[in-house]
């Protein structure tokens, strides 16, 4: 025998008719070349051929007929060549051990030979990419040694209801694209080797055999472009190995969530143009893997879920044409791998997160005709040329972008905007720092003690209150007799404690600090009140008192002069009280040192001070921003500041440099190297421009200011 094989060359020019002459090659394997020109008739007299493969090359013509007398053969492959013509009827007739015939990606026309399949031999029979016809043969159904079978892209018509019978070796099944009708028969479920099944582009309708659940081998499976209607079902969530599923354009309704509980591995997931309703279920254990989604058109409702964020999207996110209302989740943003997103067609409203940006891989977007508002984002992707009708339908929306109306169309009015929301900040803390620094140099100057000053409690008739309970400080001497040891009740860390019984029967307890310049005051309801003597500059440098008082805890004299307070060294005392030591902060304006150690030192004011500050230029508390420095240092200034507010011009943009580098020195998570107050002061009335501005504020980052080099005076 002679094997002749010279596959994948560049051989070219016609098929030579001498290959016929010899009639003892059993193979002819001669893919993948360039021969051109029709395969001549003296192929015919290979009577020992057991293989011939054509494929791939640029063949044209009809088959020879003589092709039908290569009784020996086995395989069979003109795939890939651009022959025309109709296949020889009585091909396969009396061909008894033909296993394989590939005629795919060529121009064949007519309908399929009826006896192809005689001896039940066929295993693989693919003729997907032509223009055959007619209904299909008989054979199919009792060929059953079938392991794959191609007829898509053809112009096949007639019912598939019974077109196939039961068939254990098959593992792909692809008929799509094609004129099928009638229903998918419950018998596909006996077919129990399919992996791959797809059957879309026709006609086919009825509800899809729960016996498709049987089908435990099946990893992809394709209903789309049907009639099919009714539910999708509840037996189909029971294959593990499923993960590329569409069952686009049909009829389907019911809940999504119903059929996808226990489908882990999804990879594709196509829902679009059904009628199905209800929300979005969005569980990380069954769309861990998920790489395109695609639910749009059906009449799913409520929040688009946050979830969505968590998965590692990479194609397509499509939520288009449903009723998806609310605004749109921060968390897409971390889809930086996504290509394109569609929200089109919604309810949705609120802005649209200028995060967005970060999703660099976009490269197609559409949030038209949704209640959007706002500014769209700038960077990344939206700072190209966008589609022309990604926005329209959105009459809040505005931007640079064509279609929408510029967001400050009158820059007067804009700068007065900016000026009114960045000065107003800035000048009330430079008021602060600089009434720290007057009242600090006056009270090293005033230092009263109530051991130098006796007449103290006449001169000072302080009234302390809090809602309607009121008493005055001289009423607190009276009741303790100067603080005579018998009303003493115990000893802490900051002061010794007092039972008073005020003329009113009310009894209290009052601390009276180890310092001699404190006096300790106790109202009923101002029981956790411990009052100073000082004034506000001297508090904050001395910072022996809480930040965290408000217009219910505080003390004054007659003349309305403030005595601020050390929140928790008094409490009404009970039946079971004693010695309570304690200091009330307000949540996220302590220093950490003096959570940690109770040690109070002058720079606890001082991280208390950078809190505020960053709370004013960020619009909201920025214990998300300390808490996780280190991570957070990567970001843009002009994402920190607050978004409801425009970009400040260039001298504004100084002065808000100076405040946040201010601030970020003064939250520093290591205590020595916080600043002075008086070098803060002195820092924010001089207005010191930093050497950043050097570049546009849109690219300095917070890395930049905290690297910031503090000094102590």
């Amino acid at each position: 025998m002679i094997s002749l094989q010279l596959q994948n060359n560049r051989l070219s020019g016609n098929l030579p008719a001498e290959l016929g002459l010899s009639k003892r090659h059993d193979i002819l394997n001669l893919h993948s070349n360039n021969f051109s020109g029709s395969i001549p008739s003296d192929i015919g007299n290979l009577q020992v051929l057991t293989k011939l493969d054509l494929s791939s090359n640029k063949l044209d013509g009809e088959l020879p007929n003589t092709i039908s007398l290569l009784t020996t053969l086995q395989f069979f492959s003109v795939s890939s060549n651009n022959l025309t013509g109709t296949i020889p009827s009585d091909f396969g007739r009396h061909i008894p051990n033909l296993t394989t015939v590939r005629l795919s990606r060529n121009k064949f026309s007519g309908e399929l030979p009826q006896e192809l399949c005689s001896r039940f031999a066929l295993e693989t029979f693919v003729v997907n990419h032509n223009n055959f016809t007619g209904t299909l043969p008989e054979w199919l159904r009792n060929c059953s040694a079938l392991s794959r079978v191609r007829l898509d892209e053809n112009q096949f018509t007639g019912n598939i209801t019974n077109a196939f019978g039961v068939h254990p070796s098959l593992e792909l099944i692809y008929h799509g694209q094609n004129k099928f009708f009638g229903e998918l028969s419950p018998r596909w479920g006996e077919c129990k080797n399919i992996t791959d099944m797809q059957m879309d582009g026709n006609r086919i309708s009825g509800q899809i055999p729960p016996e498709l659940g049987h089908l435990r081998q099946l990893q992809k499976l394709n209903l789309g472009s049907n009639e099919f209607s009714g539910e999708f079902p509840v037996a189909i969530g029971n294959l593990s190995l499923l993960f590329n599923l569409s069952l686009s354009r049909n009829y389907l309704t019911g809940v999504i969530s119903r059929f996808l509980g226990k489908l882990t591995r999804f990879e594709f997931l196509d829902l679009s143009d059904n009628n199905f309703t209800g929300v979005l279920p969005v569980d990380p254990r069954t769309f861990e893997r998920l790489t395109s989604l695609n639910i749009s058109h059906n009449k799913l409702s409520g929040g688009i879920p946050g979830e969505i964020g968590n998965l590692h999207l990479q194609y397509l996110l499509d939520l288009s044409s449903n009723t998806f209302s609310g605004s749109l989740p921060l968390n897409l943003a971390k889809l930086i791998m996504l290509e394109i997103l569609n929200v089109s067609h919604n309810q949705l409203s609120g802005n649209i997160p200028s995060t967005f940006s970060r999703m660099v891989s976009l490269v197609d977007i559409d949030f038209s005709y949704n209640s959007l508002t706002g500014p769209i984002p700038t960077g990344g992707f939206f700072q190209k040329k966008l589609p022309d009708n990604a926005f329209v339908g959105n009459g809040g929306l505005c931007g640079e972008t064509e279609g929408l109306t510029p967001c400050t169309s009158d820059p007067k009015k804009s700068n007065k905007k900016i000026l009114l929301g960045v000065l107003v900040p800035i000048c009330g803390l430079l008021l602060i720092v600089t009434i720290i620094s007057v009242t600090l140099n006056f009270c090293k100057r005033s230092k009263l003690g109530e051991s130098d000053h006796p007449e103290l409690a006449e001169s000072f008739d302080s009234t302390i209150k809090r809602r309607e309970e009121k008493f005055t400080f001289s009423e607190i001497i009276t009741a303790t007799e100067n603080f005579d040891e018998k009303y003493l009740i115990g000893r802490g860390g900051f002061g010794s404690v007092y039972k008073a019984v005020l003329g009113r029967g009310k009894v209290v307890e009052v601390k009276k600090m180890n310092v001699n310049t404190w006096l300790g005051h106790s109202g009923e309801n101002c029981a956790r009140c411990s009052t100073c003597n000082f004034s506000l500059a001297q508090w904050l440098l001395r910072a022996h008192c809480s930040p965290g008082h408000n217009s219910e805890q505080h003390i004054t004299t007659a003349d309305f002069v403030p005595w601020l307070s050390d929140f928790g060294t008094a409490r009404l005392l009970s039946s079971d009280s004693s010695n309570w030591t304690a200091v009330a902060v307000s949540y996220g304006y302590m220093a950490p040192e003096l959570a940690f150690t109770m040690r109070v030192t002058d720079k606890c004011d001082v991280y208390s001070f950078g809190v505020v500050a960053l709370e004013i230029m960020m619009g909201r508390h920025p214990g998300e921003l300390l808490a996780s420095q280190s991570e957070n240092r990567g970001f843009l200034l002009k994402d920190l500041l607050d978004q409801r507010l425009g970009s400040p011009s260039s001298g504004l943009a100084e002065g808000v440099v100076s405040i946040v580098t201010m601030a970020l020195a003064c939250t520093s998570t290591d205590p020595g190297s916080l600043p002075t107050m008086q070098f803060v002061a002195k820092e924010l009335s001089s207005a010191r421009i930093q050497n950043c501005l050097s570049e546009p504020l849109d690219m300095i980052t917070i890395n930049k200011l905290a690297g910031f080099e503090t000094r102590s005076d």
